[in-house]
């Protein structure tokens, strides 16, 4: 019973590790092309910089005016302004599913959808290289750079095209959410944005002021003036009755930040997930050796009986295979759905290809699989063979 017993708890300890070996030798990749495939659409520029409205200086402007900032002449930007539309996500959106996304639960109820002039979002796009857009009167443009709120507005939205703003209707143009990044971020902020005719934001409240930068050459010498203006801001040093404060970040600081931390991330998946493999497989391995030498007696009554040395090596395989193949059974069928959920929620940003990083994470586990378990067979064949 003892024995049962400590079998049962060491089988137990196995199967959860094996289980977060897989889970993260599985999503840690995958963890990783996610931040990489977020930055890529999040930072379409050098620098972005904002300004929100309760501040005592007004526009992004005004505050660089307050500094005596000047942009050289390798220097493009983009003054632009958000608007709040007063319609909230809650009015266009199902917040079942929403919800069933695993995305925004908390901010459903309060979030308002953002407003920018159409003149603004050409200047946008014109810094960005690509065409504008035009407007009719009764016409609206909606983007969002967030995948899964672009799934549930394109269902939203696909038999009814139309937004209601400040009591009249306005038609989604070509009927089509545009999937687009506005300004430069770590993560993807646009939740969702209307772009309208600039005679509607008349009377609208601003939200933020902002500025978007390219650097067109010397980008080392911008990079450097622009973070030096924006940790000035972040450490103090600008007084804020003076300029307000300036909030953003240059996409180099983003990169730099976030492959710091995705690096930490993937270490210890990585490093665990090994440990924890190569440590269960060798507990495995330790165990089953140790019942070799408690079964010797066993062997040798089964070869009194007739059995000959092929059907006690068949006999020592199967028992080793079971042993081997119990937790590990166990551990995949419950790190399926581990995957899945995590998965689910990086959907929300891009669609990831998981195909080569379950077919990585199933080459490491039966190359160190196998290896103990060819090497527990004839370790524990060698005793019993040994033993006569």
């Amino acid at each position: 019973n003892s024995k049962i017993n400590t079998n049962f708890l060491s089988i137990s300890v196995i199967c959860l590790m094996l289980f977060l070996t897989i889970v993260m030798l599985s999503t840690g990749i995958g963890f990783k092309n996610a931040s990489e495939k977020i930055l890529i659409d999040s930072t379409p520029f050098d620098v972005s910089i904002s300004l929100y409205s309760d501040d005592s200086i007004k526009t992004v402007e005004e505050s660089l005016n307050a500094v005596n900032f000047k942009f050289d002449d390798t220097e493009k930007y983009v003054y632009f302004d958000i608007y709040d539309s007063g319609v909230k996500l809650k009015d266009i959106i199902n917040k079942k599913d929403l919800i069933n996304k695993y995305i925004l639960s908390d901010e459903f109820d309060f979030y308002n959808i953002d407003l920018i002039k159409l003149s603004d979002y050409n200047n946008i796009r014109k810094l960005k290289g690509k065409d504008t857009e035009s407007l009719k009167e009764n016409e609206i443009i909606l983007t969002s750079n967030n995948r899964s709120i672009l799934d549930i507005l394109n269902k939203e939205f696909e038999k009814n095209k139309k937004i209601n703003l400040y009591n009249k209707e306005y038609k989604i143009k070509n009927g089509d959410i545009i999937e687009e990044s506005l300004k430069s971020s770590p993560y993807l902020n646009n939740i969702a944005t209307l772009i309208v005719n600039d005679n509607i934001v008349q009377n609208a409240e601003t939200k933020s002021s902002n500025l978007n930068v390219q650097f067109t050459k010397n980008k080392k010498k911008s990079e450097k003036k622009f973070r030096l203006l924006l940790d000035s801001f972040r450490e103090g040093k600008v007084d804020y009755n003076k300029a307000g404060f300036l909030n953003g970040d240059t996409k180099q600081e983003i990169y730099i930040n976030n492959k710091g931390a995705v690096t930490i991330v993937l270490f210890i998946e990585m490093y665990l997930g090994i440990i924890f493999l190569i440590s269960s497989m060798a507990i495995l391995a330790i165990q089953q050796l140790s019942e070799a030498n408690d079964s010797i007696e066993r062997y040798k009554a089964i070869e009194r009986l007739g059995a000959n040395e092929k059907m006690i090596n068949k006999t020592i395989f199967i028992q080793i295979l079971i042993y081997f193949g119990l937790p590990i059974s166990l551990a995949f069928l419950h790190s399926i759905i581990g995957i899945k959920v995590i998965y689910n929620v990086m959907e929300s940003v891009y669609n990831p290809d998981i195909k080569y990083t379950l077919i990585s994470t199933a080459i490491i586990f039966l190359v160190v699989y196998f290896a103990y378990f060819y090497t527990t067979y004839i370790g524990y064949k060698n005793i019993v063979k040994n033993s006569k």
